[in-house]
C-alpha cells in the first residue's frame, strides 16, 4: 500500500490559511499604515486604521469602509473593494486625507484663507 502511495507528489499547503484581513493588512503595514484588528468573527472582520477610518473585510473577500470624503449631494462616502490591492489604495488614500492638517492643527492655515477672502472683498 505504501508502494502505491510514493507514486503520488504530495501537496502541501500552509497550516494556517491566510484570511483576506490579514492579507490586507499586511499590504496596509508595507505602505507604512499601522493598523489594528478590533473584532473578528465568522463572517467578517474589522481593521482599525484611525479612530474615523474602519474597514470591514466580509469572509468572501469583499472590503468595505466609510470614507472621510463625502458624495455629491454632501452624504457620507462608503467604498466598497472585491481585491486587496484596490482596498490598501483607497484606505491607503483616505488615510492619507485624515492626517492632512487642518485649521485647528496649524492655526495659521486659517488666517491665510481669512487672509484671501478678505483680499477678494468677502468677508
Amino acid at each position: 500500500m505504501d508502494s502505491l502511495l510514493l507514486a503520488y507528489p504530495s501537496v502541501r499547503t500552509s497550516a494556517v490559511p491566510v484570511s483576506p484581513a490579514e492579507r490586507l493588512r499586511a499590504a496596509l503595514i508595507a505602505r507604512g499604515i499601522g493598523c489594528v484588528r478590533v473584532s473578528g468573527i465568522a463572517e467578517h472582520t474589522r481593521l482599525s486604521l484611525a479612530p474615523d477610518l474602519v474597514a470591514i473585510v466580509e469572509r468572501a473577500g469583499l472590503i468595505w469602509w466609510r470614507s472621510p470624503r463625502t458624495s455629491r449631494r454632501d452624504l457620507p462616502l462608503y467604498c466598497v473593494r472585491f481585491t486587496i490591492k484596490g482596498a490598501a489604495d483607497g484606505l491607503t488614500r483616505d488615510y492619507a486625507l485624515l492626517l492632512r492638517p487642518t485649521v485647528l492643527d496649524r492655526p495659521e492655515l486659517g488666517r491665510t484663507v481669512l487672509d484671501r477672502a478678505i483680499q477678494k472683498g468677502r468677508p
